[in-house]
């Protein structure tokens, strides 16, 4: 998978999401042992419960690369340890996220970003169902979670030409034969090849961005983000601007060309990914072990053309076998991420989960714990 690395240096940062009282400017933190320290930043969002006397505000970590997160995400660690020496009571409502970004690299040529955009989606679209949802927490009524594969542009509006060609999806993509109908796709293997198809004939970057938005173009549980000659176009942070933007006379996005901070660089953009399955937690443990699945994602659809195509053959041929009765996220986890090493994190997360735990890290009274 080193062909794709010499371009790509995807550093991902994470956004958590909960309430606290009196919020901190900054939480600082012990980074290193006790020789440097470092201060996350902490904005607050807006008041949310005026009765009570809660905020709304998101801590910002700092960003990491794939070799720290293979690491295991030391400082990020020493910002959970230090969340409970906080002023102010801390809890989380089932809304709460954490939002996990992946900046591509600076000035990436649109075509490479384009691809390789491309060939995200179409692993979140093969893995949403049998792998992603499964490790999510149980939805609640006052959580915005929109699905790739559900509600997404791509799902509802399925029209494709039949006869249209695309030389990487052939590369890329194995036969619709390669495909069982199974649970995981609803016995319709037909539509799911229909999704993928239309996320690969997509001509530009920023018709892909719509695509994969939601029919209201907010943003899916995975999104794409990129800066162009006319700004940042997240569909997390400004739906009604992407809409703007497709409702336009000539129905076309700006040109690439220039950078979101205005330096010229034809034909290249900024772009990033975007991961919102994860709800708040306040248990390190459980926000590494999502970080590695979102890592692992952007690894696998680094990959050569023909280790992809047998990644995504790997993938089909394990949700039909397990389709017959054993744990398709288990055999995912393990032969495809490769993060056996997490499996039995996981198993303890999913039966506590069944006990009705929806925020990790929690007492019984709803608040993060105090120390010190």
């Amino acid at each position: 998978m080193s062909s794709s690395r010499s371009l790509f240096r995807p550093r991902i940062s994470a956004t958590m999401e909960f309430l606290q009282k009196v919020p901190d400017s900054f939480y600082y933190v012990c980074r290193h042992g006790n020789t440097r320290y470092g201060s996350v930043r902490v904005r607050h969002k807006c008041c949310i419960d005026s009765l009570y006397g809660f905020s709304h505000v998101e801590l910002d970590l700092e960003d990491f690369d794939l070799d720290d997160v293979a690491a295991g995400l030391s400082y990020s660690e020493a910002i959970f340890d230090a969340l409970p020496y906080t002023k102010g009571d801390i809890t989380a409502g089932s809304f709460d996220r954490v939002i996990l970004r992946a900046n591509l690299g600076d000035y990436i040529p649109s075509s490479a970003a384009h691809l390789l955009a491309k060939k995200m989606a179409t692993l979140v679209v093969a893995l949403e169902e049998s792998l992603i949802l499964k490790l999510v927490a149980p939805n609640s009524e006052y959580r915005d979670f929109n699905l790739v594969t559900k509600t997404s542009n791509a799902a509802l509006h399925l029209e494709t030409q039949d006869d249209a060609e695309s030389p990487d999806y052939e590369s890329h993509v194995p036969p619709v034969t390669a495909m069982e109908s199974a649970a995981w796709n609803n016995r319709g293997r037909e539509r799911m090849y229909r999704i993928i198809r239309r996320i690969w004939l997509t001509p530009s970057l920023q018709e892909l961005l719509i695509i994969l938005s939601a029919w209201n173009y907010s943003s899916c549980g995975f999104y794409l983000a990129f800066g162009d000659s006319q700004g940042y176009w997240d569909p997390e942070d400004a739906p009604t601007a992407i809409r703007h933007r497709k409702n336009r006379e000539d129905q076309s996005l700006p040109p690439s060309g220039i950078d979101a901070r205005g330096y010229s660089n034809p034909g290249c953009y900024d772009a990033l990914f975007g991961f919102t399955y994860l709800q708040a937690t306040f248990e390190h443990t459980l926000f590494r072990n999502w970080v590695e699945v979102f890592a692992r994602i952007i690894e696998l659809a680094m990959a050569s053309p023909d280790e992809y195509r047998e990644c995504l053959e790997a993938i089909f041929r394990i949700q039909y076998s397990t389709d017959q009765g054993s744990v398709a996220w288990e055999q995912l986890m393990e032969h495809v991420l490769k993060l056996g090493h997490c499996i039995q994190d996981w198993r303890d997360q999913l039966a506590r989960y069944k006990q009705g735990e929806i925020i990790a890290g929690l007492s019984k009274d709803g608040l993060l714990p105090k120390l010190g």
